[in-house]
C-alpha cells in the first residue's frame, strides 16, 4: 500500500495500479486498497474505473461494519463526485 501511494503521489498511476493488482482483484475485501486504486485510476484519467473502485470500496466498508460512519459518508461523497 505504501509503495502504491508513493507511486500515485509521484504521478505514476500505472505503476501504482500494477502494485495494487493483487489487492484489488474482483474477490478483494480490502476497501483501503480499492480507494488507493481509485486515486491512481483518477490520476490516470480513467474515471469509470475510479468510480468502480470507489463503489466497491463503499460496499465493502459498509458490509464490514468496522468502518467509521464519517468514513462511509466520505466514500459516498467521493463516489457521487466521481
Amino acid at each position: 500500500m505504501a509503495l502504491a501511494e508513493s507511486q500515485t503521489r509521484r504521478s505514476e498511476p500505472v505503476k501504482a495500479l500494477s502494485t495494487l493488482e493483487p489487492l484489488i482483484a474482483e474477490d478483494s475485501e480490502d476497501w483501503e486498497a480499492l480507494l488507493q486504486a481509485a486515486s491512481a485510476a483518477g490520476l490516470y484519467g480513467d474515471m469509470l474505473k475510479a468510480r468502480d473502485y470507489i463503489a466497491r470500496a463503499h460496499t465493502l466498508a459498509e458490509e464490514s461494519g468496522s468502518a467509521d460512519p464519517e468514513l462511509l459518508q466520505s466514500i459516498g461523497q467521493r463516489l457521487a463526485l466521481t
